[in-house]
């Protein structure tokens, strides 16, 4: 596995506004093997606090990941009015904290390390008075909140305080560039406007592969845990190209124990990047249900989401030949298979069976047992 060059991170994240402290943390904490990263940086934007979750990629089996998009939460900071208590501004307090950034490891700058220690010593003073522990609790909720200067019992009551939200906004790197953080807290805030749609983020594709281990089963686990392979894409052409590779002997308990294989895949499911939704899933159509219709689990069938995408949007967006198509009782989707696997030729009284939207069931049913099965599964790919 390939990591991210540092030079192209740092250059990314400066592009919108972060520092080179962010861009070290990110680049020490970037996993190898994950299809997706993401990461969340505090911040502050002229004294309201702001929160921004950045978001890598692995797109289209990249080796690598890349900036993808990021995600600004805006929280507005709750009025306070200043004072004087015993010789302390509170004013000039948050002057002077507002200076420092206190997300930062501070100790690595002298001259800030000794800032800091007056703004904690004066902050301890304050807790001496009613009025000045109002300003205390005013100036840590919005200085010090997911810093290591406060502590775990103020952070559970600062979580419980949580400030409003004045806006969240998710915008997309689009050719390497990206819409500035700053210009985007100014956006929430209502000091500029902007085309939310033309900086929002690329459309991906997910496609998930649910498998188990092949040992558990084996062990006759009744509840053996699943297991998630995670890939993106671009398109949903790629994606579904990548679906296809996966063999349809590993869809079977049987087949996976025939060819040998280390995973039986339960189902694998196609993802709408944007929302989560499920386009389409790809199982195997062995259980008993189908065995009279399916010849030794010799098949994988395609169901289809049609609150979504219809066979024919899908069939323009991928290339596939979907020709097949069987309502289920089970739900409003669309069962639908391959060109080259179609079902067998099923004949009652010497005349075939239409095929078209007819239950499995009763499909199966009227066969009589008189079945012609087709070759090995192949998706059909129009090139």
């Amino acid at each position: 596995m390939k990591r991210m060059s540092y030079t192209l991170l740092k250059k990314q994240l400066e592009d919108i506004g972060l520092d080179r402290d962010v861009a070290l943390t990110v680049f020490a904490n970037l996993p190898l093997e994950a299809p997706m990263y993401e990461i969340s940086c505090p911040g502050d934007y002229k004294g309201h606090r702001t929160q921004i979750i950045l978001q890598f990629l692995k797109l289209d089996q990249s080796n690598y990941h890349s900036l993808h998009q990021y995600t600004l939460r805006l929280y507005r900071t709750p009025r306070h009015r200043h004072t004087i208590i015993g010789d302390i501004d509170t004013a000039a307090l948050e002057h002077r904290m507002r200076a420092i950034n206190w997300h930062s490891p501070i100790g690595n700058d002298e001259a800030s390390a000794r800032q800091a220690v007056a703004v904690w010593l004066d902050m301890q003073q304050l807790a001496s008075t009613i009025g000045g522990r109002l300003a205390k609790e005013y100036l840590e909720l919005k200085y010090w909140s997911n810093t290591p200067f406060v502590t775990s019992e103020h952070q559970a009551l600062y979580d419980l305080l949580q400030m409003p939200v004045a806006g969240e906004i998710t915008v997309g790197v689009k050719n390497g560039k990206a819409l500035a953080i700053d210009q985007a807290c100014r956006y929430l805030l209502g000091e500029i406007n902007l085309n939310r749609a033309k900086y929002g983020p690329e459309q991906t594709y997910l496609m998930r592969c649910e498998k188990m281990d092949l040992s558990l089963i084996l062990q006759h686990n009744r509840h053996p845990e699943l297991t998630k392979e995670d890939h993106y894409f671009t398109t949903l052409k790629k994606a579904f190209e990548h679906m296809t590779q996966y063999p349809d002997a590993a869809f079977s308990p049987q087949g996976v124990r025939q060819e040998g294989l280390d995973h039986w895949i339960q189902s694998i499911q196609l993802v709408d990047g944007s929302d989560g939704a499920t386009l389409a899933r790809r199982k195997g159509l062995w259980p008993p249900f189908y065995r009279r219709w399916i010849d030794d689990a010799a098949c994988t069938g395609l169901t289809l989401n049609y609150h979504r995408i219809s066979r024919g949007e899908f069939c323009q967006e991928t290339g596939c030949e979907l020709e097949l198509e069987i309502n289920t009782q089970l739900d409003a989707n669309i069962s639908v298979l391959p060109k080259q696997s179609l079902p067998p030729v099923l004949e009652k009284n010497g005349h075939p069976v239409n095929m078209q939207h007819t239950q499995y069931k009763q499909v199966a049913a009227a066969s009589n047992g008189s079945h012609r099965y087709p070759p090995a599964v192949t998706f059909s790919t129009k090139h």
